[in-house]
């Protein structure tokens, strides 16, 4: 049986990724993917884990647009 994971990266770079990820995508682009993954549906949760962002920046983001969250 084949492995799942296609590219192996040690946890340390993975963690190093992930906080620049973070910093990127900030700003606009945080934004937009949020308003997509909420119009499908998905929880404020769902949306922090698949974006890598924590719950209350979602809740930051929403806020305005859904002030009943």
């Amino acid at each position: 049986m084949p492995k799942t994971t296609i590219v192996d990266i040690p946890m340390a770079e993975q963690v190093r990724m992930r906080a620049e990820l973070r910093r990127a995508r900030y700003g606009h682009l945080l934004a937009v993917h949020l308003l997509l993954l909420c119009a499908a549906g998905r929880s404020p949760s769902e949306i922090a884990t698949v974006l890598f962002c924590s719950r209350s920046s979602v809740y930051r983001w929403l806020k305005p647009i859904a002030p009943a969250l």
